[in-house]
């Protein structure tokens, strides 16, 4: 996925950052094991609109580089028109996961989305990039509507925001103190699953090299959990029992977790000029 550069002051101060946390990091370590802490034509449908709370209106006055979900869908969505008039939404992603903003789970904003459409009419498939909060560019190819959306999910984004899906999940015993390397909203057809949903991926530390990957499939339709998914490092599915950190027991994550947080606030508050905060 596509997301733009960060301003050359704020990269190098990063590349210090995360050099001096893996040096940190190595001196803690002693051992192999890191010291454990804790798609024809398009539905007529009415279209989403934005749900802010006041906890979210704080960030979105403070900084406006970062949209939510919501928000990102619907910029995207006005590019997509003037791209076709027929575009529906398909899917969406954050274009990185050290875009998304420090407190995410409260404001579920980032400053790098991928969003994509598909034309029945033009039978092509558009991705569009929306960085910084703006649109920053286009990736335009030929689609085969397979997997298009079902009839009546909107045209113009997700059913339910990233910050409810979230809510399901930690609901459903998802880790609240992890950061996820990866959110996907699909509108129907991936992996099987004949519902929209979001996926929210936790990569979970277990050593300096070895980790767990929990997968929370939220059902847009009902706003619950539908599915949790474990891996290990061998990329095998393991059950529930299995797991060597459990619920939101933060005991068995390694401190390593702890800093990538603080390189992804590290970021945020340069972005937000709050160098200083």
């Amino acid at each position: 996925m596509k997301a733009e550069k960060l301003p050359l002051a704020c990269t190098i101060c990063s590349v210090f950052i995360v050099i001096g946390l893996l040096f940190t990091a190595c001196g803690k370590e002693g051992s192999s094991d890191i010291e454990q802490k804790t798609d024809k034509e398009s539905p007529v449908v009415t279209q989403t609109t934005p749900k802010t709370q006041d906890n979210e209106k704080e960030y979105l006055q403070r900084d406006p580089n970062y949209l939510t979900s919501i928000e990102a869908a619907q910029l995207a969505y006005e590019k997509a028109r003037e791209w076709s008039s027929d575009a529906v939404f398909k899917s969406m992603t954050i274009g990185t996961d050290l875009g998304l903003h420090y407190a995410w789970s409260e404001t579920d904003m980032s400053y790098s989305w991928s969003v994509n459409f598909v034309s029945p009419e033009k039978k092509q498939y558009l991705i569009v990039y929306v960085n910084y909060g703006k649109v920053h560019d286009t990736h335009v190819s030929d689609d085969n509507l397979k997997n298009m959306p079902l009839e009546g999910h909107p045209v113009n984004g997700p059913l339910i925001s990233l910050k409810e899906a979230f809510a399901a999940a930690l609901d459903g015993g998802a880790i609240s103190g992890l950061t996820p390397v990866n959110v996907d909203y699909n509108t129907y057809g991936y992996n099987d699953r004949d519902f929209p949903y979001w996926v929210i991926v936790y990569r979970v530390p277990l050593t300096s090299e070895t980790d767990e990957k929990h997968f929370y499939y939220i059902n847009a339709n009902t706003g619950e959990l539908s599915e949790k998914v474990y891996k290990n490092d061998e990329n095998d599915i393991i059950s529930e029992d299995e797991l060597q950190v459990k619920g939101r027991d933060l005991s068995g994550l390694a401190h390593m977790e702890d800093q990538r947080h603080m390189v992804i606030k590290f970021l945020t508050l340069i972005n937000e000029g709050n160098a200083d905060a």
